[in-house]
């Protein structure tokens, strides 16, 4: 028996920021989701300059990853 499988992923960058906020957590991005990550190091760049977000708070990139996998 031969078993193949393929694997593709989709990878997705959003630049966002996430903080404590009383019953709940705060919430933020900046610029549009991209599937190139030097545009998203270039977002997140613009982004610190913005500012915009509670003192001591971080942007960061976050990446959401879409897997299939198909089996032949």
């Amino acid at each position: 028996m031969n078993l193949t499988t393929k694997t593709s992923h989709v990878i997705t960058f959003t630049v966002e920021a996430f903080w404590n906020e009383e019953g709940g957590m705060g919430s933020d991005t900046f610029g549009e989701p991209t599937g190139e990550l030097p545009v998203a190091v270039r977002t997140l760049e613009l982004a610190r300059i913005s500012g915009g977000i509670p003192k001591g708070v971080e942007w960061v990139i976050v990446a959401d990853v879409k897997s299939s996998t198909v089996q032949s």
